[in-house]
């Protein structure tokens, strides 16, 4: 299977993450309310039809809005599913899936939307608190057993209800509206950011020369004790803090503190909170998701790109996991402002790459002193950030969670300026339009603004396909072969009046997505109008699809890594017929781009 790399009998399934940690589906700690577990071995049937059920999601069997599910999302299926499985033997005896009624459907819906926030309270046990649980996490819950009546007849001893009534049955409440990630307030958000660029700026650099000459001292000492054949004992800093005369200070939660008085503990939750300032200064400021950011490798993660007028563009370099079909993900970009000494993504990606200099990542951990550094979860990312802003004041006022960087991001940039929605979609790697919109904020004033602008984007994009000498894909080429009349300066008029009857026809409508973009027609459309089928597979080949030059760059990396991921299946003796198709479409439109007019 693509994510299971065991036997089908093994107690312990291993599952490709992104952030590589608690990769971990462990069969044998499922255990009921009568004391047995789940790998005995009156419960085989169960288990067997529990690991079919994942191991066809992990193939990406019965999936409508996305190719296949990737480590994570298997993870989170696995941990659904066993809870439905024990819910449904300890609560209502059913021990087997294919005795499962409708009214059990019903009965574990009800229980999904009655579920509470549970706590930590020690000894590895957790207690129901007031606060009901999140309802995404509700639908999470019932989006997986969808799946599972969907593929019913292709698990053993699987599930035998009407597809249709069970359906109805899951599907959300119309009472119970789903909960979107909310934005960070525009007034806490300043006050965040302004506070992380002044942790970056002036604690940080004090913080982590301190810290790494701790760690210097300590490794010399310690050499030095081996050498001489001393027996080791616990490390003292008080030699250190001796040889260091002048005060260290910096200025935390509004005091002023001499790091020589400190403990390593303090020393620690500080460097943890610097890591929160630097997450949220990133995140803030380029949307990534907290997946993304943890990828984001030590070497070499910026680069720069000079625009025409001079300008050069910095950009930041990690895999993207989302919105690809790649087990590992794909390399890619996220622009991250202008090139100078004061951009402060850029000061805190140098700030974190002068310390835990052994760890391949750029988030890892400070816990460890003389091994490879432990690299950061996406809790202990949550952490740090919330320390942060216990720091800087706002406890009372916001609770930070790392997706609310990504919905603020969105409010703001949709502020900025016309073309919103379009650049925001290539900034999150959308695939389509869409999916972006719904990051804008629930404000009529502003989605009045935002649809003006889309309105001014989609006039600019027909203009420039009408005057453009160089388009691909299928519609690009019909438009290529009739815009003859509508090219250069003297024929401004006319394509303005051309436009503007575009923009009147109500049977087509303009879609800009990852790969270029769409001149919609309805009954042509090889999507079918339905968002979960946008892609590369169907885009490509559909009549509707325009690229224009500027998307040129995006084609020729995509071209390369075809090329790559042939090459490495060749050696490997294997021969992918879908992966060779692709690459021709791809061919195909880079060399539509890169030739002229002249030439067709």
């Amino acid at each position: 299977m693509p994510f299971i790399g065991t036997q089908f009998t093994d107690d312990e399934w291993r599952v490709q993450t992104a952030a590589k940690i608690h990769d971990r589906i462990l069969w044998g700690s499922i255990p009921f309310a009568d004391g047995t577990r789940l790998t005995d071995t009156q419960h085989w049937r169960l288990l067997t039809s529990s690991k079919t059920f994942l191991s066809l999601l992990a193939a990406g069997r019965g999936l409508r809005k996305r190719g296949k599910l990737k480590g994570g999302s298997v993870l989170n299926a696995a941990f659904y599913h066993l809870e439905f499985v024990r819910y449904m033997y300890d609560r209502h005896s059913v021990r087997r899936l294919d005795a499962l009624t409708l009214a059990h459907l019903v009965a574990f819906r009800n229980f999904a939307r009655r579920m509470r926030v549970r706590k930590h309270v020690g000894n590895r046990k957790t207690a129901p608190t007031e606060k009901h649980a999140a309802p995404a996490s509700r639908e999470l819950r019932l989006m997986y057993l969808r799946y599972l009546i969907e593929l019913q007849n292709e698990i053993p001893d699987g599930p035998n209800l009407d597809r249709f009534e069970a359906q109805e049955i899951l599907r959300s409440s119309k009472t119970l509206p789903e909960q979107r990630t909310e934005r960070i307030p525009d007034d806490v958000f300043v006050i965040l950011m302004s506070e992380a660029t002044r942790w970056v700026n002036e604690v940080g650099p004090t913080l982590v020369t301190f810290w790494n000459d701790l760690q210097r001292h300590r490794t010399r000492t310690l050499r030095t004790w081996r050498s001489r054949g001393r027996v080791e004992r616990a490390f003292s800093f008080v030699s250190f803090r001796e040889s260091r005369p002048d005060p260290i200070a910096v200025r935390i939660a509004g005091i002023d503190i001499d790091l020589r008085t400190q403990n390593v503990k303090a020393l620690r939750t500080w460097l943890s909170a610097l890591n929160g300032a630097c997450y949220t200064l990133i995140a803030g400021l380029t949307g990534m998701r907290v997946s993304e950011m943890l990828d984001i490798e030590r070497k070499r993660p910026l680069s720069t790109r000079q625009l025409p007028d001079g300008r050069r563009l910095l950009r930041l370099h990690s895999t993207l996991h989302k919105t690809v079909r790649a087990d590992d993900g794909e390399p890619a970009y996220w622009v991250a402002g202008w090139d100078d000494a004061t951009n402060p993504v850029k000061r805190a990606v140098e700030l974190l790459q002068l310390f835990n200099r052994r760890s391949p990542y750029l988030f890892s951990s400070t816990k460890i002193l003389d091994e490879d550094d432990e690299r950061l979860s996406p809790s202990s990312i949550t952490h740090n950030v919330r320390l942060f802003s216990d720091l800087a004041g706002l406890a009372p006022r916001w609770t930070i969670a790392t997706h609310h960087f990504r919905k603020t991001f969105a409010r703001f940039v949709a502020l900025s300026a016309p073309g919103a929605a379009g650049a925001l979609q290539r900034q999150f790697k959308h695939l389509s339009i869409q999916m972006t919109e719904r990051y804008f904020p629930d404000d009529p004033e502003l989605i009045d603004d935002i649809i003006d602008a889309s309105l001014e984007v989609a006039e600019q994009r027909y203009e420039a396909m009408l005057s453009a000498d160089r388009l691909g894909g299928i519609k690009g080429a019909e438009i290529l072969a009739r815009n003859a009349e509508f090219r250069g300066s003297a024929a401004a008029k006319e394509r303005r009046e051309a436009v503007q009857l575009a923009l009147l026809d109500t049977s087509c409508r303009l879609v800009l997505h990852f790969y270029g973009a769409c001149i919609y027609d309805a009954p042509r459309a090889k999507c079918g109008g339905r968002l979960e089928n946008v892609g590369l597979d169907t885009c490509v080949s559909c009549v509707n699809l325009v690229v224009e030059a500027h998307n040129l760059p995006m084609w020729e990396e995509h071209t390369k890594g075809l090329e790559n991921a042939l090459l490495a299946q060749s050696q490997n003796g294997v021969v992918d017929i879908e992966l060779q198709r692709q690459l021709d479409h791809a061919k195909k439109i880079v060399r539509q781009l890169e030739t002229d007019n002249a030439a067709l």
